[in-house]
C-alpha cells in the first residue's frame, strides 16, 4: 500500500490569499475614489466654461445685456441663459441647487452661486479637490480655481 497524500490548501494559506486580495482591492478602491472626485472637478470646470460661452450668446441676443442670464428657464430671442449649465456643475458637487439671488458663495451652504446684472455676471461652483476652493467664471472671460469667495452680488471673480 502506498502513502496517501493530501491535496489542496490549508486554511492558513487560504486566509493569506484572501487577506492579500482584500488589501489589493482596498488600494484600488481608494485610487478610484480619488479619480472620481477629480473627474467631478473636470466636469464642473467644463460646465462653467461652457456657461461662459453661452452667456455671450445670450447677451448678443439680448441687446448685450446679461440681465437674468443666471435665472432658470430664461430665454432671450430663442437663446437660453446659463442656468442648465450651472445646475449641471452644481450637481457634480452636491444636491444643493444653484443660488441665483445674489448671496455670497459658501463651500458648504451655497456651493453654486450665480450673480447677474447689467453689464456683468459671475458664477462659482465648489470643487471636490482640495476641498475649500471653487471654480469661478465671469463675463470678463476670467476663469480660475480660487478660494476667494464670490461675495454678495459680485459680478467679477477674484
Amino acid at each position: 500500500m502506498g502513502k496517501a497524500f493530501k491535496t489542496g490548501f490549508t486554511l492558513i494559506e487560504l486566509l493569506v490569499v484572501v487577506a492579500i486580495i482584500g488589501l489589493a482591492s482596498a488600494v484600488v478602491f481608494a485610487a478610484l475614489n480619488s479619480a472620481r472626485s477629480r473627474s467631478a472637478d473636470v466636469a464642473i470646470k467644463q460646465a462653467l466654461n461652457n456657461a461662459q460661452k453661452q452667456a455671450e450668446l445670450y447677451a448678443s441676443s439680448n441687446d448685450w445685456s446679461y440681465n437674468n442670464v443666471c435665472v432658470q428657464n430664461q430665454v432671450a430671442n430663442g437663446v437660453s441663459g446659463i442656468y442648465p449649465m450651472l445646475l449641471n456643475a452644481a450637481q457634480q458637487f452636491s444636491s444643493i441647487p444653484p443660488n441665483v439671488t445674489g448671496l455670497a458663495w459658501s463651500y458648504t451652504l451655497r456651493p453654486a452661486v450665480c450673480h447677474n446684472g447689467d453689464p456683468a455676471w459671475a458664477a462659482m461652483v465648489a470643487l471636490k479637490n482640495p476641498g475649500n476652493s471653487g471654480w469661478c467664471v465671469d463675463s470678463t472671460g476670467f476663469f480660475k480655481e480660487t478660494t476667494m469667495a464670490l461675495g454678495l452680488n459680485e459680478t467679477v471673480c477674484q
